[in-house]
């Protein structure tokens, strides 16, 4: 009875306390929609980002590959009969999403091909069976068994492996390629056999200008119409004519009622066979697929989101989400703010902040004071915000307001061809909290400048060489005895101290690494300072470690697990551990580099791509963003900072189920920096004695001292710190099946 009592009351205890590990999320940015379907009054968008639907003013059903989907760039969708929903990606593979139970089915079979090009282009469900027009050709599959049952390389005289852009189901099969149309030949039911279409050059011999791409093919009137790269034809009296004198590409169209809907790249034109009506027109967007569904609603999949037209009135559907999917720089506030800076050169969408449910996304068009859009990087510290542009300076975002660092408002130094055009490449908070700031090519060749919380400014001169187009700062670290490190191109690693004294430059002391030296002439992409304050040096081939920055040429160690990766980003946890972003992926190595414990791609795991452009680490949460070229993830982890005390100490899951064979671990959470843990039977028995990895969070996997499971019962968990002077217990039940 008193071991039921304690289960309850554990279990209930549990409920509000429990936290998964290992979880990943992805984040990205949908508006891009390839193709959307209908399903009564849901719409449902195949998107970049991968793929969501909306009914009723809400949307739903966000699928990205932290959901299970193989990619998250998603080129054709259709729903079946069965409540589910196919997906087509640019690389060949189908996934199948029931929206009963969340489950997803993936087709390999076109991905496995040697064919170099093999997306999926279109997939129209129909009488049991799913046509899916690819790169190469065109698959039937069996909705039912998902087997196939056809596939077609080469209709007619058409060339072997044409790019097929959509099937046209009637009394036959209508299939448009980019070398023509291919129409299957009455009463042939081989068709894989060439012979068994009859073959069409669009326009080419009636003194048009002849089509080459047909992207979709109808019947209209009683007459076959084509929508091509050179507008819309109709074939009667066994010659094509010219319908809409518009030589413009026509990507879709739909039929109802008599009327013809008809979208051009930037337009949608409605046609009765008589008259055309533009009823939608935008050119700063990209139309690509449209739908009707009930009531006459029109919806277009655009490069803006989904353009909804009912009743004369047009809305924009867009989920809230990033603005892109270029996270080149992100950071996490004291708040637990995720912030990302988005690109440059022209390319960059301004910088991002994610609350945890809401995306809110700083650019010119919804904050006409900043300068551009060309941000590249993004620094978080306590709550003050610093956002670095491509040419404008940077950005001082603190309690929603906003101060600018540029030329003429601080004198920063711009580039020497260009005095007001200020890259600022790093940018760090020392002990005392002054603003160091890295400037990416200063004229003046004074590349640090400190900005000192009473608002004085100071600059120091670079004794080395004169900075060029070739000689540039790229990186920026500040360690704990408040020694500046920052690398140039082609040069290696630099060093500098004030040794305290801001305004006295006679005391200042400087140093560097030569890049040929000490790096093996490999160019230096990252620089970190751990939590035992030894310098990380990320190169294009591998990662040096200086132990003691106090004599930087002194010994230097090399992280072997990556001693053949291309290092883009290094982030430190709270365990010392560093998580490593390279162009194959995500490295998870020991806090001395010397071991991997963990390898992620996109390959094994909900990654979007290999290229990990960021990584940034909540402290209080364990949880590791990582940012790329196609999106956002998370994973959640146990490396979070350990607390002050053991006021918050609780274990789950409770009760601990163990069962031989699979590895159950019971969470011990609220530790303090290294914490011992002892696990005590209820009649005071140790069953078991260790000390913590270093965070906040440890595990025990239900064994004694020996290795072997402890049987059913009550159990003590006892912490404590290095001195014995904080000690707290918690009680944990544990089932042995």
């Amino acid at each position: 009875m008193i071991f039921r009592i304690w289960f309850l009351l554990l279990c209930s205890y549990t409920i509000i306390h429990t936290q998964q590990f290992g979880i990943w999320k992805n984040f990205s940015d949908m508006k891009e929609v390839k193709k959307i379907s209908i399903d009564g009054d849901k719409v449902w968008a195949a998107t970049s980002g991968g793929v969501f639907s909306y009914s009723k003013s809400v949307f739903e059903n966000f699928l990205t590959k932290s959901e299970g989907l193989s990619s998250q760039s998603i080129t054709a969708i259709a729903l079946d009969d069965q409540n589910r929903v196919w997906l087509g990606t640019d690389d060949g593979i189908i996934n199948i999403y029931s929206i009963k139970n969340g489950l997803i089915k993936k087709i390999l079979d076109i991905n496995r091909t040697e064919n170099t090009q093999k997306a999926i282009n279109d997939i129209i469900i129909k009488d049991g069976r799913a046509y899916i027009s690819i790169d190469f050709g065109l698959s039937i599959i069996d909705v039912n068994s998902l087997q196939f049952i056809e596939s077609v390389l080469k209709f007619g005289n058409m060339p072997s492996s044409s790019k097929i852009f959509s099937v046209t189901i009637e009394d036959k099969l209508y299939v448009s390629t980019e070398n023509g149309l291919a129409v299957q030949k009455s009463n042939i039911t081989n068709l894989s056999n060439p012979d068994s279409w009859n073959t069409f050059l669009v326009g080419q011999n009636e003194g048009l200008i002849a089509a080459s791409d047909i992207y979709k093919s109808d019947i209209y009137k009683g007459n076959l119409i084509v929508a091509t790269d050179q507008g819309l034809f109709e074939y009667s009296n066994l010659k094509w004519n010219k319908l809409l004198a518009r030589n413009e590409a026509i990507l879709d169209f739909e039929i109802q009622d008599e009327i013809l809907y008809v979208l051009f790249p930037s337009s949608l034109i409605k046609y009765n066979g008589v008259i055309a009506e533009t009823i939608y027109e935008n050119s700063q967007i990209f139309m690509n697929d449209i739908v009707i569904g009930d009531q006459t609603d029109i919806y277009i999949a655009s490069s803006n989101g989904i353009i909804a037209i009912n009743s004369g009135s047009v809305n924009t559907l867009l989920p809230n989400g990033p603005i892109t999917n270029s996270f080149l720089s992100i950071s996490v506030d004291e708040n637990d703010n995720i912030w990302a800076a988005t690109g440059k050169d022209v390319f960059g969408k301004g910088f991002m902040r994610f609350d945890g449910s809401t995306w809110t996304n700083f650019n010119k068009s919804a904050y006409p004071s900043l300068p551009t859009d060309d941000f590249h990087k993004v620094f978080a510290y306590n709550n003050r915000i610093f956002a670095c542009s491509w040419g404008f300076g940077f950005i001082l975002f603190e309690d929603d307001s906003m101060k600018l660092y540029n030329a003429t408002t601080e004198g920063l130094s711009g580039v020497p061809w260009s005095p007001n055009f200020v890259v600022i490449q790093d940018i760090k908070l020392d002990n005392n909290n002054n603003i160091w700031v890295f400037d990416h090519l200063a004229a003046d060749s004074r590349p640090l400048v400190v900005f000192t919380e009473s608002g004085k400014k100071h600059t120091y001169q670079f004794p080395f060489f004169s900075m060029n187009q070739d000689n540039y700062i790229d990186n920026g670290a500040i360690d704990d005895y408040g020694t500046k490190w920052f690398s140039i191109q082609n040069r290696g690693l630099f060093y500098f101290s004030e040794n305290g004294t801001l305004e006295n430059e006679t005391d200042d002391v400087w140093g560097y690494l030569s890049q040929n030296e000490y790096f093996e002439n490999r160019d230096i992409t990252s620089i970190a300072v751990d939590n035992r304050n030894e310098i990380w040096i990320g190169t294009s081939l591998g990662i040096k470690i200086i132990p003691d920055p106090a004599r930087p040429t002194g010994l230097m160690l090399s992280a072997f697990p990556l001693r053949q990766q291309s290092i883009n980003c290094i982030a430190v946890d709270p365990l010392n551990q560093k998580w490593v972003g390279t162009s194959q992926g995500l490295f998870h190595v020991s806090s001395d580099g010397s071991y991997l414990l963990e390898q992620f791609d996109s390959k094994n795991s909900p990654l979007p791509s290999d290229d990990i452009k960021s990584i940034a680490i909540n402290e209080n949460t364990g949880t590791v963003y990582i940012g790329t070229t196609l999106g956002l993830s998370s994973l959640t982890t146990t490396s979070v900072k350990p607390n002050a005390d053991f006021s918050k100490l609780f274990c789950y899951p409770n009760p601990l189920i163990i069962n031989e064979g699979q590895n159950t671990n019971l969470n011990i959470d609220g530790l303090v920096q290294n914490s011992s843990i002892k696990i005590i039977s209820v009649d005071g028995k140790l069953v078991k004695e260790f000390s913590s990895i270093g965070g906040r969070i440890d595990s025990w996997d239900g064994r004694n001292d020996r290795g072997e499971y402890v049987n059913s019962g009550i159990y003590i968990i006892v912490a404590y710190d290095v001195d014995g002077t904080k000690v707290e217990s918690a009680k944990v039940a544990v089932i042995r099946k």
